[in-house]
């Protein structure tokens, strides 16, 4: 009982981090990460000022939480635990495929997310987080396109290339809302990038 007890603390817990991050994120990119007071954070919230340290330590800390949520969000989108079983023309469709279901399953969420990275500091140490991760995730597409035929030394160029476009059809999609055919722009995408890059035509 005392095992069951302590999961479901850890559970609430681990929710409400989640509503504080989410409050905070409209908070930051709607207002701006310096012009946001923690007592703001808590108040919409619905906890007191006290109880709000209790889940964060500081303000850079909250901004460090939703940062790292971004990247979870991407790894769940990469899904790298089920590449193994796919062929690497494969894993290339899934990346950018899943992309597209997540960004408009919870456009909100990126919205908010693009107004607060677009944010002098937060910017500088988002992109810090970024390069970071692309140490990690790099050399898994390099991989995956030298086994499609990409050049050894035009591998990371075709990685921005690809990334750089796809940025482009998110953030035109959230600027522009319904009035930008995503699935009609990423088929064109798919067909002018993907498909060349899968067949080795690239």
């Amino acid at each position: 009982m005392k095992n069951i007890h302590k999961k479901t603390a850890e559970d609430l817990k681990i929710q409400r981090k989640q509503e504080i991050g989410s409050v905070a994120l409209e908070l930051f990119a709607n207002h701006g990460f310096h012009n946001t007071s923690v007592s703001e954070i808590a108040s919409k919230a619905g906890i007191s000022k006290g109880l709000m340290y209790n889940y964060f330590h500081s303000k850079d800390e909250l901004l460090e939480y939703i940062i790292q949520d971004s990247f979870e969000r991407s790894k769940e989108i990469f899904n790298f635990r089920d590449w193994e079983n796919m062929s690497a023309s494969e894993q290339l469709s899934s990346t950018f495929e899943n992309t597209l279901i997540e960004l408009k399953k919870n456009p909100h969420y990126y919205r908010l997310l693009m107004l607060l990275t677009l944010q002098g500091d937060v910017k500088l140490k988002i992109i810090k987080d970024v390069l970071d991760m692309k140490e990690k995730f790099f050399p898994v597409f390099q991989e995956m396109l030298e086994k499609l035929g990409v050049n050894p030394h035009e591998s990371e160029k075709t990685y921005f290339l690809l990334g750089a476009a796809m940025d482009g059809l998110v953030l035109h999609y959230l600027y522009m809302d319904e009035d930008y055919k995503l699935d009609e722009m990423f088929e064109f995408f798919r067909k002018k990038l993907l498909i060349p890059i899968a067949e080795g035509k690239f």
